[in-house]
């Protein structure tokens, strides 16, 4: 793998907030196996992420009910 590549890569790993053992292992199978070859392993960080949005996107959703309760007249029916 070229040095740029690699650099790309890795920032690009980076700023979607990959581990360092994940970008790490995502380097090491391009330069040995080839770029396909870490889809897998992208796509379970992509997986682990949506995760994490839909974690939050819960919490939202539940300070937006608590919000509409109080401007409805309070929370002594939820």
């Amino acid at each position: 793998m070229k040095k740029d590549e690699r650099v790309i890569l890795e920032s690009i790993l980076k700023d979607c907030g990959c581990a360092k053992e994940i970008i790490a292992s995502c380097l090491q199978i391009k330069e040995k196996y080839g770029e396909q070859e870490i889809l897998p392993v992208l796509q379970q960080e992509r997986y682990r992420l949506l995760q994490k949005i839909h974690g939050e996107q819960q919490k939202l959703d539940i300070l937006d009910y608590v919000i509409f309760k109080l401007k409805q007249g309070g929370l002594k029916d939820v």
